[in-house]
């Protein structure tokens, strides 16, 4: 409902479509709120694992682009000739990372990019949890985000500006905790023996 507002009306602003949708939504009598939810969920989940934006893109027949990803934008070609949208509509499509593949290569690069993103991620994941960083909780959080972003949206051709920002993320954490390490030692030491203490003096 919000997407083909957001169409209708190239003016409203994102707040107001999202308001005038949910008014439609519970404004409609055929569907109830349960309904509304399970419908929800059962979105969300098809588009973590990419049926939500593969199956219309397999069923429309166009061919794999191939090279010309590099001269063009996957989310825009998923909204215009897939799912119909006009050019000038200020939204768009995302065709998910097996909607990417299979737009850009076919059934073979669908089970080939698949393949290397499983590998490439546990690798990582892997160095991650193997490192030396004091931040690894937090590092391994931002990499899960990044998974689900890349698992569910699947704009490869524009996610190394995600992969820089992840990674300028997780070097300002590990700076922040080394620079406050070294300020606040004694602090930290201290609050420690004088907590020890407190418990040892009740005990007696």
């Amino acid at each position: 409902v919000y997407r083909y507002i957001r169409a209708e009306q190239i003016d409203m602003t994102i707040g107001d479509a999202l308001t005038e949708s949910t008014r439609y939504i519970f404004s409609y009598g055929g569907i109830s709120v349960s309904e509304t939810l399970g419908e929800t969920i059962k979105s969300f989940l098809f588009r973590f694992v990419g049926a939500e934006s593969l199956l219309p893109i397999v069923g429309s027949g166009i061919q794999p682009i191939g090279k010309n990803v590099f001269s063009m934008s996957v989310i825009k070609f998923v909204t215009v000739e897939v799912f119909g949208y006009s050019p000038d509509t200020p939204i768009g499509v995302a065709p998910s990372l097996l909607g990417w593949f299979y737009i850009v290569g076919g059934n073979t690069l669908v089970v080939l990019g698949m393949l290397c993103f499983v590998v490439s991620s546990w690798v990582v994941w892997h160095v991650v949890s193997k490192s030396k960083l004091r931040c690894i909780p937090i590092a391994q959080a931002m990499l899960l985000l990044w998974f689900f972003s890349v698992a569910s949206v699947g704009s490869l051709d524009k996610q190394y500006v995600a992969g820089l920002a992840l990674i300028g993320s997780i070097a300002a954490c590990e700076w922040i905790i080394l620079t406050f390490a070294k300020r606040r030692p004694v602090k930290i030491i201290y609050k420690r023996q004088r907590r020890t203490t407190t418990l040892l003096d009740k005990a007696l």
